[in-house]
């Protein structure tokens, strides 16, 4: 059976040899095919007692987040320009160089890989949206050199201050440790940027490994979510989204561990519980709706009840504190819509008023109107986005066939199914608090978008992308599994394996469609 996947591998990379006509084709699917045959080996070796059972988790975690990594020249996966500046901007602090709020200081060859690099390809002359191309791999090559040539600083003018609230530590220490690195070494900017991009990576396969382990039920939701082609498109990248899906999975997994597991909670789990709250929470405010999995908590596994209340409210209370002294200004102009969002977008493109959220609450009836056609008119494209069959920056000749989103979206419906390595199941008030949650979140997007997105009397609400949705899927889909459909057969492996070879081909797909443009 494995040596077949393989064969079909290559098969279609021969195919978009014959229909793209271009070698580098063959050469990526001559990669991709070990990639995929040391998948199956270990997994081979795993099932005959060589390997820990999570080993084939982690190789093809990492393999085919690798075929991500490559294809994806630098720049071209969604804000990677912005964050790679503002994990360049940590290590300024680190080694003592001046930053102010309009400019960063850079080294000279990096400042000229970013102009002549990141900046160099775009879908529309007057937007900085970078475009995956031939160019671009073209680009990149022409700048590579080991070391650096020119090691001296100049302050490089930005358009954002970066402001550490919008990129918390706990999102941009990996990247910028990578940076760093790269520095002191004196590698040269694309040995730079390609090191920072790896430890943002290495960052989201610990903590979803983490996350894979730590949870009692649905371990084949939380490996599915993590091997979804628009998962590993931005966990190979420098996006804080890396970070964002790898803690909010985390925390789902400590909070399920603590639902579920019998005894008194130890210290440590409380720790761990507390600090991965915490450290979610500023990532993205909306997301702190995961919290409501601590009052699922039975008040058995406390010393007491009204000390296991205490611990959940001050969770919640700390992380309150966090996100509002990090965005207080957001806060303060929040019922006029004026969000740094809002801002930047009057400034660059000169929409004079947007949705604000007195505006909203005022006419409930025309509020919700606008959600439902928002989402009768874009809820497919958020779906299939979500999972990934658009990468890079929605660049409409890279799309994948609808068919592909189908198959991931039955992937994803077949890791609720209860088996024998993970057959455990949430009680069903649990379950129906989780999908009440889902809907609040979807409604709270809809409405963040809203205010800071969308010119007031626009039809629908713009901004809002399927990727948004990964971090709160393992709700949904924990909730959707019950009892009463089982297998007696194993299904996680056969689920990784499905997903990594489709997402393979979608790499391999877009690679040699990139090549003709």
């Amino acid at each position: 059976m494995g040596a077949a996947l393989v064969l079909f591998l290559v098969a279609c990379g021969c195919y978009l040899f014959a229909r793209y006509d271009s070698k580098y084709t063959l050469v990526m699917t001559a990669l991709f095919a070990v990639f995929l045959a040391a998948i199956i080996l270990v997994r081979h070796f795993a099932r005959r007692g060589s390997f820990d059972c999570d080993v084939p988790y982690v190789v093809t975690l990492c393999l085919t987040g690798l075929a991500f990594f490559i294809v994806f020249a630098p720049g071209t996966v969604p804000d990677e320009i912005y964050h790679f500046n503002a994990a360049y901007k940590y290590t300024d602090v680190w080694l003592g160089q001046e930053t102010t709020d309009s400019s960063i200081a850079m080294r000279t060859d990096d400042l000229v890989f970013e102009t002549e690099v990141l900046y160099s390809y775009h879908q529309d002359p007057n937007q900085s949206v970078p475009l995956l191309n031939r160019s671009s791999y073209r680009n990149t090559i022409q700048h590579a050199s080991l070391f650096v040539d020119n090691a001296d600083t100049i302050q490089q003018p930005v358009d954002s201050s970066y402001p550490i609230e919008s990129n918390v530590p706990q999102l941009k220490l990996p990247s910028a440790i990578g940076i760093l690195i790269a520095r002191l070494l004196n590698l040269g900017a694309v040995p730079l940027f390609y090191l920072g991009r790896l430890f943002n990576f290495a960052y989201f396969v610990v903590l979803a490994v983490a996350a894979v382990r730590l949870t009692p039920v649905g371990r084949g939701v939380f490996k599915a979510i993590s091997l979804l082609p628009m998962t590993l498109h931005l966990a190979a990248s420098y996006s804080y989204d890396a970070g964002t899906i790898g803690l909010a999975m985390l925390f789902s997994a400590l909070a399920l561990r603590a639902i579920l597991a019998e005894g008194r909670l130890g210290r440590s789990e409380l720790v761990a519980l507390a600090c991965s709250a915490i450290a979610l929470a500023p990532c993205k405010v909306i997301y702190s709706l995961l919290l409501i999995l601590l009052f699922f908590i039975p008040a058995e596994r406390f010393c007491s009840r009204r000390w296991g209340m205490a611990f959940k409210l001050g969770i919640v209370f700390v992380s309150f504190l966090v996100v509002v002294g990090l965005r207080y200004e957001t806060f303060l102009n929040l019922l006029t819509g004026e969000t740094e969002a809002t801002t930047a977008q009057i400034k660059y493109e000169g929409v004079s008023e947007y949705y604000s959220l007195s505006s909203l609450l005022l006419n409930p009836v025309g509020t919700i109107l606008l959600m439902l056609r928002t989402l009768e008119g874009l809820g497919d494209m958020y779906v299939f986005s979500m999972v990934g069959t658009q990468l890079a920056w929605f660049q409409g000749s890279l799309y994948a066939p609808d068919y592909v989103g189908i198959a991931l979206l039955f992937l994803l419906a077949v890791s609720t199914v209860c088996c024998p390595e993970d057959d455990a199941v949430l009680p069903r008030g649990v379950r129906v608090a989780l999908v009440s949650a889902f809907l609040v979140f979807v409604v709270a997007l809809l409405f963040q978008f809203a205010i800071s997105w969308t010119e007031a009397g626009a039809d629908i609400i713009a901004g809002v992308q399927g990727r948004y949705f990964i971090p709160v899927l393992p709700l949904l889909l924990l909730a959707l599994r019950g009892g009463m459909i089982r297998s007696s057969v194993s299904l996680v492996s056969k689920i990784e394996i499905a997903e990594s070879l489709i997402g393979l081909l979608v790499v391999l797909r877009v690679f040699a469609i990139a090549l003709t443009l």
